[in-house]
């Protein structure tokens, strides 16, 4: 008990804290983006920014100051980061950023703390062992595999109400930032007598659509494991 106590309070401490962060650098004139995006290997990678690494904060930095460039030299075409944004919104983005790096890079952190635990270093943050993280990536990447295998003609289908963001339930509130609360109908589906079901954001489009066609002839009342 007293473990969740001091967990909850930990968190609490943590998300008040980001606020008045954000608070901060408001008056500033400086608004801090809810995500950052950045590229691996050609990949788009968003993440959460309290909760991005300092690594991926400084990538994110570099991919804005790369998009300023480019529109610069007219050469930002649709197909690139950030290519949404005009470049004054760009250049906000990467001075709140810049500002938000030079905070939290001032404890001296690793580049793989988070952005929030480098801004308060003091407050205990209950985090999963990087033993924990890579069991829940094999777990979701199984359901993808999965979701390759089923059959839109024979597969089945359910719902219920989760988190958009988080739609198998398996992050905490370290994970998933209260700004990013946001429930709605999830739908899943499953080869006939499989116990593994699949999100519709994992399965190929195709297949959706086909299931979508079927509408309620793909729907089951099963005892359902979310």
């Amino acid at each position: 008990m007293n473990r969740i106590v001091e967990q909850t309070t930990s968190n609490r401490l943590l998300a008040d804290g980001w606020r008045l962060t954000r608070a901060i650098l408001a008056l500033k004139g400086l608004q801090i983006p809810h995500t950052i995006e950045f590229r691996i290997a050609s990949a788009t990678h968003i993440r959460a920014t309290r909760t991005a690494t300092l690594d991926e904060l400084a990538k994110s930095v570099a991919a804005l100051d790369e998009a300023i460039e480019r529109q610069r030299q007219n050469r930002l075409s649709v197909t690139d980061l950030h290519s949404h944004l005009k470049i004054e919104d760009l250049n906000k983005q990467r001075d709140a950023l810049v500002e938000l790096q030079k905070r939290a890079g001032g404890s001296g952190s690793p580049a793989s703390t988070t952005v929030i635990e480098a801004l308060f270093p003091d407050i205990p943050a209950m985090k999963r062992t990087s033993q924990e993280t890579a069991e829940i990536k094999q777990w979701l990447a199984l359901r993808k595999e999965e979701g390759l295998k089923i059959d839109p003609e024979t597969a089945e289908v359910d719902w219920h109400y989760g988190q958009t963001l988080d739609p198998y339930g398996v992050y905490d509130e370290w994970e998933l930032p209260e700004e990013f609360d946001q429930v709605g109908r999830e739908y899943f589906a499953r080869s006939p007598g499989s116990d593994i079901w699949v999100w519709f954001g994992d399965l190929p489009k195709q297949t959706v659509k086909r299931l979508e066609e079927r509408g309620e002839s793909a729907f089951v009342v099963d005892d359902f494991p979310f």
